[in-house]
């Protein structure tokens, strides 16, 4: 289960944000500026720029990398964690496509060709750390996740939780 979670529950989120905005509507217990906030929130991720280290929050469809001020791919989506409900939080890892999945997901309705391309064309690699880009969906790089989310967990142990940007 902590597998699953870890490597689709981004998109598991996401799903769940769409899912109770349709349900919301369609019940009529939502306002239709309740609706595009809900809408926003499954779409607004955290950004870092690889060359700048300036972190920003999008709203996008775009899969990174996305151009950043220099014009170039370095924009990259960045996963926060916080031990302690919030008060404090830190970029834990990153995250961009390969240019082959990048453009197979813009050119493909296949959506279990289009899932398959999220696990196997999504590469991580830890925040502040010059390695290697890694395939997301390797026991490595769930290593290497896991020691990141431990190594940020408070000496009473609390467990790590992702955090998500606000959106207004």
């Amino acid at each position: 289960m902590r597998n699953l979670i870890q490597n689709y529950g981004y998109y598991i989120v996401g799903a769940a944000i769409v899912g109770a905005v349709l349900l919301l509507t369609l019940r009529g217990n939502s306002s239709s500026k309740e609706a595009a906030l809900m809408a926003k929130a499954a779409t607004t991720y955290f950004f870092v720029d690889e060359e700048t280290g300036e972190e920003s929050v999008l709203t996008t469809r775009d899969y990174p990398p996305l151009m950043g001020k220099n014009g170039r791919p370095t924009l990259v989506r960045a996963y926060k964690f916080t031990p302690d409900g919030g008060k404090t939080e830190a970029i834990v890892y990153l995250e961009k496509y390969t240019d082959d999945a990048i453009e197979e997901l813009k050119s493909t309705d296949d959506e279990f060709r289009r899932n398959e391309l999220y696990m196997t064309g999504r590469l991580i690699r830890l925040h502040g750390d010059n390695q290697k880009w890694m395939p997301a969906h390797t026991s490595e790089a769930e290593r290497l996740i896991e020691s990141a989310r431990k190594a940020i967990r408070l000496p009473d142990g609390s467990e790590v939780v992702l955090v998500y940007p606000k959106v207004n």
